[in-house]
């Protein structure tokens, strides 16, 4: 596909739906899928993603704060929308004004929710969040009785989820998972017996979808393997390592740039700040218009490759904040104008995400959410033409 600027993001708004419809054939046709579009659908745009997805069939949507479930209501969406993340007190009463369902850490939040859904007299739908063994948010299981007790005690608070967090759910020894597991189930089976209401239970982010189904319980919450991606490099290997059906997750932005220049050098010439590299040869070193101030870590300087005329080039030199060089000597059809792709598909050739972002010592969630303002995105719907839009 054409395009006029230095560099975009191309978001497949039919790969997402693929993703999502990979994700409900492995499920169990009555297990709900919480589709997680935070932090803007992973970097890809929470409104195009958020309708593609309802419209594929997810039952809701997640995010991480308040704002981002707003920002979609005020957008139309009237399907439910879970906030997962924290809060502070001034937010409750938009939280509760825009009838956003609440994910509960602690039981001070339980009652400041209580009393200002009393004044605007509704009844606020809340998760509990069981903390298993993450260790950041969620109540210790010692609490759960008692915050469990209060909620169902309070008319304005509708008990409707119980979820926990998985820590290592992407890794091979699953003994951490396991355990979380089981004490997910030996806390809430209890409740049950008592005659505690909560239609669901949900635990299994993208990792555990993969590698859990143990975890799957009444709803998932696919979040990074929507957008074509896995958690880690580590469960592609896992999979790999066990004979386990590795999930076929299509990219789902490609993020394109074009060659802004190219000149010849001579061999000995060092490259860009702190003339961290210097040609071993006389080299041909193109110039694309994207740096880290777009979202492409300094962190990647000399350690990463880039599709043109889908072949595989290597950067070169530091990656400055506005610019990037890479090295074309061994390709002398590559000219000023083509297209380069950072990460994801250019024809038949694919750089995925988890490998740039390996090659940087972090994980495909970073670089997806880093790509920046500068970057637009534009959507493309191959399966239905005529709902690609910019």
């Amino acid at each position: 596909m054409a395009f006029h600027r230095a560099s975009q993001a191309e978001v497949n708004l039919s790969a997402l739906r693929d993703n999502f419809t990979l994700v409900r054939k492995l499920l169990p046709p009555t297990t709900e899928i919480l589709a997680v579009v935070k932090a803007d659908a992973y970097g890809h745009g929470v409104l195009p993603c958020a309708k593609t997805l309802l419209d594929a069939g997810a039952n809701g949507l997640g995010v991480a704060i308040g704002n981002e479930g707003i920002e979609l209501r005020e957008n139309g969406i009237k399907r439910p929308i879970l906030v997962m993340g924290g809060f502070v007190p001034e937010e409750i009463g938009d939280l509760i004004h825009h009838n956003l369902e609440i994910t509960l850490h602690e039981k001070n939040q339980a009652i400041a929710i209580a009393q200002e859904a009393h004044r605007q007299n509704k009844c606020v739908k809340v998760h509990l969040k069981i903390d298993t063994g993450m260790g950041r948010l969620g109540t210790l299981p010692s609490a759960v009785a008692d915050l469990v007790n209060y909620i169902n005690s309070q008319k304005s608070l509708q008990l409707v989820g119980v979820s926990t967090h998985l820590a290592t759910a992407e890794w091979e020894d699953k003994q951490h998972s396991r355990e979380q597991i089981e004490k997910f189930k030996a806390i809430t089976t209890p409740l049950k017996k008592k005659g505690t209401l909560f239609p669901i239970l949900h635990c299994a982010n993208s990792a555990g979808i993969i590698n859990h189904p143990e975890s799957w319980f009444d709803c998932v919450r696919p979040g990074i393997m929507l957008y074509g991606a896995f958690p880690s490099t580590r469960l592609d290997a896992v999979l790999a390592e066990s004979g386990a059906e590795n999930p076929k997750l299509k990219p789902v932005m490609t993020w394109k740039c074009r060659l802004l220049q190219i000149k010849d050098v001579p061999k000995g010439t060092p490259l860009s700040y702190g003339a961290i590299f210097t040609t071993q040869r006389d080299s041909r070193i193109g110039l694309i218009g994207v740096g880290y101030a777009d979202g492409l870590h300094r962190q990647l300087s000399n350690k990463m490759e880039l599709l043109i005329r889908g072949k595989r080039v290597p950067q070169v030199g530091r990656i400055c904040m506005d610019s990037t060089l890479v090295d074309v000597t061994d390709h002398p059809e590559i000219k000023v104008g083509d297209e380069a792709v950072i990460f994801g598909r250019q024809n038949d050739a694919c750089i995925r995400v988890e490998e740039t972002a390996e090659n940087c010592g972090t994980v495909s969630y970073e670089l997806l959410c880093a790509v920046g303002q500068r970057v637009p995105r534009v959507y493309i719907d191959p399966a239905r033409p005529q709902r690609g839009s910019k």
